[in-house]
């Protein structure tokens, strides 16, 4: 039996009853629509006997009740979570709790060691994930701002072409943002 997969982005709601298919449809048609446009990243499961599907939606059972993940291309901001868990409290009456979580979001405070020997592939990954989050952080402040994505950089338009989540920028584009807006 294949090993289900783990997910890098997603949008987790657990509740205490088993959802109804209708709201579980419900659940991802709240995501779909409510999240950024084609935010949602169905994965290909294969079955042992070839046939693929696309899984949109994994159910697991808990001591505590049920939880729902639904993969994403990337984690949500905290505003884009904030609509989906209004528009969720609108339709959906029983207890839940909703998460969006990233192996970025779990690694978030990495200045409580203050001394970690590690190798150089784990410094590395350590600092890309800090520099991740330090984009993150500046990327919400400008959006809060009124900025958004443009090809040039533009105070005066407040166009900026780093407005794009970390895991979509370039090598080049990482380094220049790390050497020109990290300190800021």
């Amino acid at each position: 039996m294949e090993k289900p997969r783990k997910l890098d982005f997603d949008i987790t709601l657990v509740t205490q009853e088993e959802l109804s298919k209708d709201d579980i449809k419900l659940f991802l048609t709240v995501v779909r629509d409510m999240g950024p446009s084609g935010v949602i990243s169905p994965y290909t499961h294969t079955y042992s006997d070839g046939t693929k599907a696309n899984i949109f939606i994994v159910m697991s059972v808990l001591d505590e009740g049920f939880k729902y993940q639904i993969p994403l291309k990337r984690n949500l901001t905290g505003n884009e979570a904030e609509v989906i868990v209004g528009e969720w409290m609108d339709e959906y009456k029983g207890d839940f709790d909703i998460e969006a979580t990233s192996p970025v979001l779990r690694m978030q405070d990495l200045s409580i060691f203050d001394v970690v020997e590690v190798d150089e592939d784990y410094e590395m990954l350590a600092h890309s994930a800090e520099s991740s989050i330090k984009h993150q952080r500046w990327m919400t402040e400008k959006v809060n701002d009124a900025w958004r994505y443009g090809m040039k950089h533009s105070d005066e338009d407040k166009v900026c072409p780093f407005l794009m989540p970390w895991e979509q920028l370039s090598e080049n584009n990482k380094e220049r943002w790390i050497r020109d807006y990290a300190k800021e």
